[in-house]
């Protein structure tokens, strides 16, 4: 008498369950993350804006609104009596397929600085500047959320640099990727103008902002 070990059945239904089970390998194997692209866009930015509680930096462009948690480093200089005579920089963003945002920014002091004044300067974490000798940098990085600008009027949620800038932007974006999966703007204008994050509001930072890595000036 053949025993069920033996049974060509069960031969032949064991075969097709490894077969299928292979299958789903192999077909877990092969399956590959989607294929991203890398867009290049130029924004136009017009206005740098810090939140009341000093907790968030953003950038208003023509496009879009970049979001930023705000670097003690920059909170600490910002707030400091050498405020007034601090220049600043913008390098170029890089937006991943999920709208996450970086970039990378300096603070500048000229050389003339007194003596208490370059003590402050290196409490503040400046460095000398290899570029400017005499001159004082602080360099960072900032780290936030690109959103797209909703029903924000561009004109009236604007406060104004030194003069608008067209700043080179590389973003990634999956092949399938839908504007209407993207993020709408946290920012808007109470009815007094004022500009809010949230409800907290936002005022413009008062110093003069360049932007450098293939900037375009407007």
């Amino acid at each position: 008498m053949s025993t069920a070990a033996g049974s060509p059945l069960l031969h032949r239904r064991q075969l097709l369950w490894v077969l299928a089970a292979a299958g789903g390998l192999a077909g877990c194997a092969t399956t590959q993350p989607e294929t991203l692209e890398l867009r290049t866009y130029h924004e136009t930015l017009s206005s740098l804006l810090l939140s009341q509680d000093r907790q968030h930096l953003v950038v208003i462009g023509e496009h879009y609104h970049y979001i930023f948690d705000t670097p003690q480093a920059l909170v600490a200089a910002l707030a400091s009596p050498l405020h007034a005579r601090m220049e600043g920089e913008l390098g170029r963003f890089t937006v991943s397929a999920d709208g996450r945002t970086e970039g990378d920014y300096a603070l500048t002091l000229p050389a003339d600085l007194g003596d208490a004044d370059r003590a402050q300067a290196v409490a503040l974490g400046f460095q000398a500047d290899p570029a400017q000798p005499g001159a004082w940098r602080l360099s960072g990085h900032v780290a936030g959320q690109r959103y797209l600008q909703g029903t924000v009027k561009a004109n009236r949620a604007r406060t104004t640099l030194n003069h608008p800038y067209t700043v080179e932007i590389q973003a990634e974006q999956p092949r399938s990727e839908q504007v209407a999966h993207a993020l709408v703007t946290p920012v808007s204008t109470a009815a007094n103008g004022v500009n809010l994050l949230y409800y907290v509001v936002l005022a413009p930072i008062l110093v003069p902002f360049a932007l450098i890595s293939r900037e375009r000036a407007k």
